[in-house]
């Protein structure tokens, strides 16, 4: 053994392994390339062998799931309410009207001083009249029942009166009178109305 071990190996031995790890080499590398078209398919594949950095973006959802086909998953939580937006800004003020004066009054007689203009104040002696007395003299009144009362077919009618003037509202400072009515009988009764006066 020892004589064996003291000679080194011939140059044809050395040529002769390398000719053959090289044979051996390019037959594996040979088999490895000539496999068939569309031969490997999922008993080849071990189990996790395909990463998602092999497979290219929207491939399989381009083949395999179209629209409609996947269930559509049960509703999430409603959000949180989002933060105020700020504040718009203000519009500009609008023209001023061209009435002289105006009101707002309720079925008991009451003024709605800001619904109001020039009324100094309204008093309401009997059913279905009101007595007014302005701070500027005017002309002319329109009034109109307010049907979101209690009275849907009421009537109002006005005169402008000078002072001390009439019966119902024989009061110093009487400028103006309106009365109320049901339309369908044409009987007084208290109704809620606005009036304009120019």
């Amino acid at each position: 053994m020892r004589r064996i071990l003291r000679h080194r190996p011939s140059p044809a031995m050395v040529i002769a392994c390398i000719a053959l790890t090289v044979a051996l080499g390019g037959t594996s590398f040979a088999a490895v390339n000539a496999l068939p078209k569309n031969s490997v398919g999922t008993k080849q594949l071990r189990n996790n062998a395909v990463i998602s950095t092999k497979v290219k973006n929207r491939s399989l959802l381009a083949v395999d799931f179209k629209a409609g086909q996947l269930p559509r998953g049960a509703q999430g939580p409603a959000g949180a309410t989002g933060a105020t937006g700020p504040t718009g800004p203000t519009g500009p003020t609008g023209p001023a009207g061209s009435a002289l004066a105006y009101a707002w009054v309720s079925a008991a007689g009451t003024l709605d001083a800001a619904r109001s203009k020039n009324v100094i104040s309204v008093t309401h002696p009997v059913t279905g009249f009101y007595c007014f007395d302005l701070s500027i003299a005017v002309t002319n009144a329109v009034a109109s029942t307010n049907h979101i009362s209690t009275q849907f077919d009421g009537n109002a009618e006005t005169e402008i009166r000078p002072e001390t003037s009439g019966t119902v509202c024989a009061e110093p400072n009487l400028d103006a009178v309106v009365w109320t009515e049901c339309g369908s009988t044409n009987s007084l009764n208290d109704n809620a109305f606005m009036v304009v006066f120019n």
